[in-house]
């Protein structure tokens, strides 16, 4: 490509510009992707195309570094390129039209928002869409927090955050941790949730900043991870939706607990006893973990933030746990689940829980199970197994 002396860039119309950038550098192409920036760029050269069709003359549009392209130079055909992509770039889809009737959106980018963002001195809004099986916060690849956040809190004291609900989805404790994680940085309010208004026009806000509403077409691209914001977008004229939201209550329920383990019975204990007992004492909570964990399609993260657990000790603490919650089979992980008739426990099972199987009226037949060491009484009951005959 000339040894570096020609870069491109995308254009609204999805013609792919070429384009000189000696001297200077490929920064040109960077800058071009600031629609503003484009929409300057294609005004002078319009300008400046029109100028040397007049006077008949190419010398104006070429210097030392461009004359190597003299061959390839049509004027006329520049200026019937820039004609259309006059005519496109200032096109915006009908369905954005119906959502903002008398209003006249444009098109911009992700760059420009941050930019509109790092200079405002008002409040300040982000959103996400609710399809919460797409979140990821802190993930060093996907993540939304690795990506975005040095680009938003330094507007943290004015900065709220509001979910918009395009479908009804619960939000369950993982997804609450996150929003905790965004309120500790964004403290302008609560963290906000509303139905999204536009959802029926497949319109999905990213962020509110100065009176102007900033959103995109793309479901996928609202999702709070590393694709946020990166799709066509949008921005308008228009009141701030968050007026109509309702705050989340992020407290810790009872579910949370904290566990002391005190008496002459814990002066001493094994490490890899540490799971059994902290499942016992949790009056159910770990159990229903185990219940979420089998529900989830995906990969499970389990993570903790404690600095005083990032030792080898710690690790193998942790790890022991774990190892305690994934070994079995957690209370009513399979009741009233009448298809089956006979299953096969890994070796690896240690513990089957409460009401694991109960009600499964068809299960005659459990091969395998030589891991076992605790059947909770019940866990066969309305079946046709005996649990005696397991344990033997």
């Amino acid at each position: 490509m000339g040894g570096g002396a020609v870069d491109f860039t995308v254009m609204p119309n999805g013609h792919l510009c070429i384009f000189d950038c000696n001297p200077g550098g490929a920064g040109y192409a960077n800058q071009m992707a600031n629609i503003l920036v484009m929409k300057e760029v294609i005004k002078a050269s319009k300008k400046l195309l029109i100028e040397a069709r007049e006077k008949k003359s190419q010398d104006m549009l070429l210097d030392k570094f461009t004359l190597r392209f003299v061959k390839f130079l049509d004027i006329d055909a520049a200026l019937d390129w820039i004609a259309e992509e006059e005519e496109v770039g200032d096109t915006v889809p009908q369905n954005i039209k119906d959502a903002f009737p008398g209003a006249s959106p444009s098109q911009t980018t992700l760059y420009d928002l941050k930019k509109a963002f790092a200079s405002s001195h008002q409040e300040l809004v982000l959103f996400a869409d609710n399809d919460y099986k797409q979140w990821d916060y802190d993930d060093n690849e996907n993540g939304w927090q690795p990506q975005f956040m040095s680009d938003f809190v330094m507007k943290s004291q004015t900065t709220s955050f509001c979910v918009m609900e395009s479908k009804q989805e619960t939000m369950v404790e993982p997804i609450s941790a996150m929003c905790r994680e965004i309120k500790a940085w964004a403290k302008g309010a609560d963290v906000k949730i509303m139905v999204n208004p536009w959802a029926d026009k497949t319109l999905y806000p990213i962020a509110y900043i100065d009176g102007n509403l900033y959103f995109i077409s793309s479901k996928e691209h609202a999702q709070l991870n590393v694709q946020w914001g990166n799709d066509t977008m949008f921005f308008v004229r228009t009141d701030n939706p968050i007026t109509s939201a309702k705050s989340i209550d992020l407290s810790h329920k009872p579910s949370t607990k904290l566990l002391k383990l005190v008496g002459d019975e814990y002066k001493e204990i094994n490490t890899y006893e540490l799971g059994a007992i902290l499942q016992a004492k949790s009056e159910g909570l770990i159990d229903q973990f185990i219940t979420y964990a089998k529900q989830n399609d995906d990969r499970l993260k389990i993570s903790y933030q404690d600095e005083h657990l990032k030792s080898i000790m710690g690790m193998i603490i942790t790890l022991q746990t774990i190892e305690h919650i994934v070994k079995q089979i957690g209370s009513e992980a399979f009741k009233n689940h009448q298809e089956l008739t006979q299953i096969t426990i890994p070796e690896s099972v240690s513990k089957i829980g409460a009401d694991a199987f109960r009600n499964c009226s068809k299960l005659t037949k459990v091969d395998g199970g030589a891991g076992l060491q605790t059947i909770v009484r019940g866990a066969f009951y309305g079946t046709q197994v005996s649990e005696d005959s397991l344990t033997k």
